[in-house]
């Protein structure tokens, strides 16, 4: 059946205006209404319905899939998550090409070899009750959602995301008790407006430490609680996996408030 409807005419100009994430949200939406036979929130007909939803998958493969997967492919990978949580699997052929774009546009770089890593994979081998580690990206693509949201990473965090797409440590004295993690590439939020900062690690109890690079050129870590600021320091996250383990190895718990405190690392002394 041709069809020619205003919501294909809709997602073509869209298309071609380049507004990529206003594309994948307006597909998404008119798909979810079509999926109970309806469009702009009027009942069609089921032979409409079935005909429109047949010819937006058509545009989105011949047409859409293409554009994201040169130009974004984290959002092409979006959107064919979106439509298989509506149920929609006619395109999941789609994803190993769009996987294999995003992993040539967006190569990840040598992973990191520091001995701090050593000491994690030994620690998630001998007492993966307390820490529990990733496999490594298979690319950097976030950093291009990341540059949207107006932060950028460092090449040692890169480095550091190549060896293990985040992990979690919790105190061996007290193993329900969370004290450093590395957060998914997937999940790195953003923080502060000027500037705005990159959320890569959590500390524990509400603490999380944010990158930004300053402007001479120095990359700058910023302890945050509760995503307030309260400190800031060179990055050095060799130094910062260090504390993180030590935190994990804490002779006692009261330890993690005192000496192997984020205040104590970041030298914030209490009046």
């Amino acid at each position: 059946m041709h069809v020619d409807h205003t919501v294909l005419v809709e997602i073509r100009t869209i298309l071609e205006r380049g507004d990529l994430t206003l594309l994948v949200s307006t597909i998404e939406a008119r798909l979810t209404q079509l999926a109970i036979d309806m469009v702009d929130g009027r009942v069609i007909a089921r032979a409409e319905a079935t005909a429109l939803r047949a010819a937006i998958l058509d545009v989105t493969r011949a047409s859409v899939l293409p554009r994201l997967s040169e130009a974004a492919p984290n959002q092409a990978l979006r959107l064919l998550d979106r439509l298989a949580a509506l149920g929609i699997r006619e395109l999941d052929g789609e994803r190993v090409a769009i996987e294999g774009a995003r992993r040539a546009a967006f190569r990840a770089p040598e992973p990191a070899t520091w001995p701090e890593l050593d000491e994690l994979r030994a620690a998630a081998v001998s007492r993966p009750s307390v820490c529990r580690i990733a496999p490594p990206v298979e690319d950097v693509a976030f950093v291009r959602d990341l540059a949207a949201e107006g932060v950028e990473l460092p090449e040692e965090v890169l480095a550091l995301y190549a060896a293990c797409d985040g992990f979690d440590l919790s105190c061996e004295q007290a193993e329900y008790l969370p004290v450093f993690s590395l957060l998914p590439s997937a999940a790195i939020d953003t923080s502060g407006d000027a500037p705005r900062r990159a959320v890569v690690f959590e500390g524990g109890d509400n603490v999380h430490l944010s990158i930004h690079r300053a402007d001479d050129g120095r990359w700058r870590v910023v302890y945050e609680h509760q995503y307030e600021a309260v400190a800031e320091a060179d990055l050095d996250v060799r130094a910062i996996l260090r504390f993180g383990l030590a935190r994990m190895r804490a002779p006692v718990v009261d330890d993690l408030f005192e000496a192997l405190s984020w205040d104590a690392f970041f030298g914030v002394l209490e009046e």
